[in-house]
């Protein structure tokens, strides 16, 4: 059995990173010429052969996309470094979001020929909102049309970036067979795994000078010695230089560039000896966890201090549940007694190991800053598990699944059905299933369509269920217009305890906001006492979610109670959960709802010549157009309701002769046409 764990002295050599980028950047591709060049894989062919090691599903062999994150671990130069990849389809966007909770680092990999896509735009949002420091990769120059030095504008431009090159390019496309590293002042070529340094060429060495000096002045702003090298006119030192660039990502200051092209090994090395020495380490990290006041409690990384970890991924195996722990204090050791924060309940931890794509290497135990998975504890993704300490670490709120579709046994094995489907929704919490009240049917919802078509043949491949789909439809929302007071009285008399609860107070929209649910609890003088407090907010919030009797998700809502009253021996929490349901369905009725749909933010690139019909199809699809760029590439920004994408990709194929194609993300939700538009009341 393999034991590992990181002492308090090894945290500054312990880095946790992921590759995070668009579909077809190569992330994949990435990950797989990292483990080789660091020797994680012993051999060529299995970075370059058939299937890649981090694709472990048959779907994602046969799709070949990535559609779950994947974890791997390595040791680089005297770093020892916990790799995940991620995902790159729009519509896995939350499974990238639970792994950069996790995460201390991240490349952001673009393609030198693509540049900056909107999903790079929402992927730098996420990992800038989780507080992860990035570095930036330009892949693929290798590529006819490569361009990093327009990547490097839009870098500039697009994300609000102040890119600094480390390395130029030695030729384009073809041609592209190395890099000069700038702050070595050397070319760099690559054989297989091997780094092969020579002297800059003659023919690159105007360029690397200019680049070199603008290098040293973005450096030089975060660091006094190296400003006073330029100034004195001395060689500037390399330490200086890495001391300086480490200085200026940590403080968002500046975001270190290296560029080069992972299918032929071209900047790999680099890239993670940049990684392993700009991106911070566990200790720089700081990070609160929530006492049962709502205060914050910042936690140390120190492995003798009690244990705080949360679960950000958990993942179905068919040896049962394995979770993705991310330790912040304390040691971690195979069996030992864990808290589970939300009920208090104690577990016992079960088989501890480190990931490498789907395989598990035991070991004993792990330390802060620490990335291992666990079996034998089935709790859901979000978790805070403590040495029995009453801390919360924030989960975050999971996305808003937007499409979705029914689904039937076409054996007549519902109850298996319903069954794995809840599992696969306590894995994802970005997939959400209900059972529709008037049909019966179970109800799949999600966030597109390769999302809803992934679970299906999961479903249909690992469970061997044969199932039924319905055609997707878009998941609406609705929303209060104008505000309603209720006063409800509960009162159910059966022969034993009853149950008895009043409530007062008032149902008001809440939009400007941008929350989802807003509750307050102004009752003054106990006359209903605090200990229903939780009972009531419960009562509404999930009233509210499962549409109070309609079926459609309310949202954009406020609950004020202010006033009520308890029955001496029928008053319970259940008693006031109930009222508070019946109350939210009373008030839908009254207050005005409005019909909300998806709104997609849509990126279409197509060229110059077929502008127009890309504009045509945007406007039949009741889009708005908010920007347009025309170069040899046009391109065009615009926001289109979810339900008018379906089938869109071919006929933006047909109408640009095969040459556009688009991208989208979850946008907002907006009134359907025709619905009434009223003035919101603040919160």
């Amino acid at each position: 059995m393999t034991t590992h764990v990181l002492s308090l002295q090894a945290l500054s050599n312990l880095r946790n990173f992921g590759i995070i980028a668009h579909v077809d950047a190569g992330k994949t591709t990435l990950a797989e010429r990292v483990l080789f060049v660091s020797r994680k894989l012993r051999h060529p062919a299995a970075a370059i052969g058939a299937g890649n090691t981090m694709d472990t599903t048959a779907i994602e062999k046969d799709r070949g996309i990535s559609i779950q994150a994947a974890a791997t671990s390595f040791v680089w130069r005297d770093r020892f470094v916990n790799l995940i990849d991620t995902p790159g389809h729009v519509d896995f966007t939350a499974e990238v979001e639970r792994a950069l909770s996790a995460l201390d680092g991240a490349a952001l990999l673009l393609c030198a020929v693509g540049g900056v896509q909107a999903q790079s735009v929402t992927l730098d949002r996420l990992a800038a909102r989780a507080g992860v420091a990035r570095l930036v990769f330009i892949n693929k120059c290798d590529r006819p049309g490569a361009d990093p030095a327009r990547v490097v504008v839009e870098l500039r431009e697009r994300l609000g970036h102040y890119p600094v090159l480390l390395q130029i390019p030695m030729g384009l496309g073809d041609e592209h067979r190395g890099v000069i590293d700038l702050i070595g002042w050397r070319a760099l070529t690559f054989d297989g795994a091997d780094v092969v340094e020579g002297p800059v060429p003659p023919e690159h060495l105007e360029d690397a000078t200019a680049a070199r000096e603008a290098l040293l002045d973005a450096a030089s702003l975060f660091s006094d010695a190296l400003t006073e090298a330029l100034i004195d006119g001395r060689p500037a030192r390399e330490d200086d230089i890495h001391d300086a660039l480490r200085r200026g990502l940590r403080q968002g200051g500046l975001t270190p560039v290296l560029l080069g092209s992972a299918v032929r090994n071209i900047g790999v090395a680099p890239l993670l000896d940049a990684a392993t020495r700009y991106l911070p380490d566990p200790s720089e990290r700081v990070v609160d966890a929530m006492d049962p006041s709502g205060l914050a409690v910042r936690l140390v990384t120190d492995p003798a201090a009690p244990l705080v970890a949360r679960i950000f991924k958990l993942q179905a195996t068919r040896y049962g549940p394995l979770a993705w722990l991310r330790i912040y204090q304390g040691t971690l050791t195979a069996g030992g007694a864990l808290t589970e924060r939300v009920s208090g309940r104690r577990v016992r931890a079960g088989r501890l190991g480190r990931l490498h794509a789907g395989e598990l290497t035991r070991i004993d135990g792990a330390g802060p800053g620490d990335i291992v998975a666990l079996f034998g504890v089935d709790l859901p993704s979000g978790t805070t598990l403590t040495g029995g300490l009453d801390l919360r670490l924030d989960a975050g709120a999971p996305p808003e699944p937007v499409m979705e579709v029914a689904v039937t046994s076409a054996d007549r094995r519902d109850d298996k059905l319903a069954a794995t489907l809840a599992v696969f929704a306590r894995e994802d919490a970005s997939l959400t299933v209900r059972v529709d009240r008037e049909s019966g049917e179970l109800r799949l919802k999600g966030m597109g369509e390769l999302h809803l078509e992934v679970v299906v043949e999961r479903l249909r491949r690992d469970y061997d269920m044969e199932v039924r789909v319905s055609a997707p439809s878009v998941a609406l929302r609705q929303r209060p217009t104008v505000g309603t007071p209720f006063n409800h009285l509960l009162n159910k008399q059966n022969g034993g305890l009853g149950m008895w609860a009043r409530i007062i107070g008032t149902v008001s929209p809440c939009g400007e906001t941008g929350e989802s649910f807003v509750f307050e609890w102004a009752v003054r003088g106990g006359a209903i006492p605090d200990i229903y407090r939780a009972a009531v907010e419960r009562g509404f919030r999930e009233a509210f979610a499962e549409g109070a009797g309609t079926g459609v998700p309310v949202t954009g809502v406020k609950v004020r109670v202010i006033d009520g009253g308890i029955h001496v021996q029928d008053s319970s929490d259940r008693a006031f959960e109930r009222a508070a349901r019946q109350a939210a369905r009373a008030c839908l009725a009254v207050c005005a709802p409005v019909l909300l749909e998806p709104v997609m933010a849509v990126v279409v690139e197509a060229p110059a010549e077929h502008l127009g019909a890309a504009l045509g199809g945007i406007a039949r699809r009741r889009g708005q157009v908010k920007s347009t760029d025309v170069g040899a590439l046009a391109r065009v920004e615009a926001s289109v309701p979810l339900a008018e994408l379906f089938g869109y990709a071919g006929a933006l194929r047909s109408a640009t002769s095969g040459t556009g194609t688009f991208t989208m993300r979850f946008e907002r939700y907006a009134p359907t046409d025709g619905a009434a538009q009223r003035d919101e009341v603040a919160c």
